[in-house]
């Protein structure tokens, strides 16, 4: 269950009175590869699968979904498999502390593929679609109008959302409906990811590592943010609210 009911005491102008409240719920989802605990992420119960997945992508463990080899879960544990190789040396990265939701450790790494890449930025979406966009996003985020305690992220191309996730992570929110994609085959380069929370650097990190190359949020970015974002050619559109929004970087992709 995403919810739960419980009394509580409301004071208004003074006034106390007892009354039913609407509270997200919270689990600890263990996340294992190749036998070993890589993560143990505190995220809202549903579309494990998908969320590890897209954890797995966005912190460099996997370049694609083919290259896992098997999935099990028993209850909140996921069980993934992939080369050994390959597990030994992505398990040997250096971890570092990071400002979102969890046990609080991320895999600092970005594909070889993307260090130093410098191609031609090209128009992909014009301001009028970035503002459709995010009205259909905000009517989606049914959970936070019952809550007010989740965050939302939608992946979209340019005319309607394509997946919409919510959860009471904004980091788990973008991996699962990266995951998500991923499942389903549906290419990331030409997307544009839409988010409700701060755009921190690790969120900035997660999107240019999956080549998504525009990042729309409501909220604003960090310093750090916008420095991975300028380097690895991210466009992010922050405070977009209404018909209004800051474009931070690489403005050449907005029309």
């Amino acid at each position: 269950m995403l919810t739960k009911s419980i009394n509580i005491i409301r004071v208004d102008e003074g006034l106390a009175e007892r009354q039913d409240d609407i509270l997200v719920t919270e689990v600890s989802v263990q996340i294992n590869l190749n036998g070993t605990e890589i993560a143990m992420i505190l995220a809202s119960p549903y579309k494990e699968k998908e969320l590890g997945v897209g954890f797995l992508y966005t912190e460099g463990f996997i370049n694609n979904v083919s290259e896992i080899r098997d999935f099990k879960q028993d209850g909140m544990s996921l069980y993934f498999s992939i080369d050994q190789e390959r597990f030994d040396k992505e398990n040997k990265i250096q971890k570092f502390i990071t400002s979102g939701c969890g046990r609080g450790s991320s895999f600092a790494i970005i594909r070889k593929s993307l260090l130093g890449k410098k191609g031609e930025i090209i128009p992909l979406i014009s301001s009028r679609q970035i503002f459709e966009l995010m009205r259909v996003f905000q009517k989606r985020s049914e959970l936070f109008q019952k809550t007010g305690g989740v965050h939302s992220a939608a992946l979209c191309n340019t005319s309607e959302c394509l997946f919409f996730a919510e959860d009471i992570g904004r980091h788990n929110a973008v991996d699962r409906v990266i995951g998500e994609a991923l499942l389903n085959n549906i290419s990331l380069n030409d997307k544009v990811l839409l988010t409700s929370g701060r755009v921190s650097s690790e969120i900035a990190r997660k999107v240019a590592q999956s080549e998504i190359p525009v990042l729309v949020s409501r909220s604003a970015p960090t310093d750090r943010a916008l420095t991975f974002a300028q380097e690895l050619q991210l466009t992010i559109v922050g405070f977009a609210r209404g018909n209004k929004f800051n474009i931070y970087t690489h403005e050449e992709r907005i029309l």
